[in-house]
């Protein structure tokens, strides 16, 4: 259910459009970011040259544990610049993983030339030059995991604020932006009437064991996660899915 509603969302996003997806952690946010932008995307071969439609990055926390819009733009224009396409193995390939793109996108803002590209330009340059590249590459969405991150700012900063700048972002482009993460996102337009108004919510619900569809849902994600070990039984999730969703509390 929550997988048709974002793709209604998007499929009538208007340019600088804001769509918040919300639910607790592991309840499947990141398969389903994974799945709609396979979804929006389409196939490859009808992008055009150069083009790409979506983008994903993370809103991760590096300033002390504090959201840094500087590094995140940084992310932006990496991701823009030099995108990963391995999300879209999803469509031929169930063993790939949504956090592919994250972890080589880490491995290379760790490097010694993105450090030094980083310390030489301002945000503001590099979100002149992402909006150009965005604009040639015809980008229609960017999908933003993690986004509770944003509402980690210094005492003197909203989180709203940052909000208000990346929505101005997204009309500058004619992208939309989708927000993927915990609850507590509801910072980020809590007091503001305006973001309020230009978003739409998305919920991602747990799963209830009462129910024959969730307890599936429930025990295909374990089997999604689960090829990313070695197991010696591949049966085993499958055979503890009940275990583990009481653990887990669905």
């Amino acid at each position: 259910k929550a997988g048709a509603a974002l793709m209604r969302a998007l499929d009538s996003a208007a340019p600088g459009q804001i769509i918040f997806v919300i639910g607790l952690s592991g309840s499947g946010k990141s398969e389903l970011r994974q799945e709609a932008m396979w979804k929006y995307a389409g196939r490859p071969e009808a992008w055009g040259v150069g083009k790409l439609p979506v983008l994903s990055v993370r809103a991760t926390p590096s300033d002390k544990s504090y959201f840094s819009p500087k590094e995140f733009m940084g992310r932006l224009l990496l991701s823009v610049n030099e995108p990963n396409l391995e999300w879209l193995r999803r469509a031929q390939d169930s063993r790939a993983t949504p956090d592919t793109i994250h972890l080589e996108l880490e491995s290379k803002l760790s490097s010694d030339l993105w450090h030094q590209l980083s310390r030489s330009r301002s945000e503001m340059a590099m979100r002149a030059v992402f909006e150009r590249t965005a604009r040639a590459r015809s980008l229609r969405a960017i999908f933003i995991e993690e986004a509770a991150s944003i509402t980690h700012v210094h005492g003197n900063q909203l989180p709203g604020d940052h909000m208000v700048n990346y929505m101005c972002l997204a009309e500058e482009v004619g992208v939309a932006l989708v927000l993927f993460g915990v609850p507590r996102v509801n910072a980020l337009w809590q007091g503001n009437a305006e973001i309020r108004r230009r978003s739409k919510f998305v919920y991602v619900r747990r799963y209830r064991s009462d129910t024959a569809e969730d307890r599936r849902n429930f025990a295909r994600l374990l089997v999604t996660l689960s090829r990313r070990y070695e197991f010696a039984d591949s049966k085993l999730v499958v055979r503890t899915a009940s275990r583990t969703y009481h653990a887990t509390a669905g």
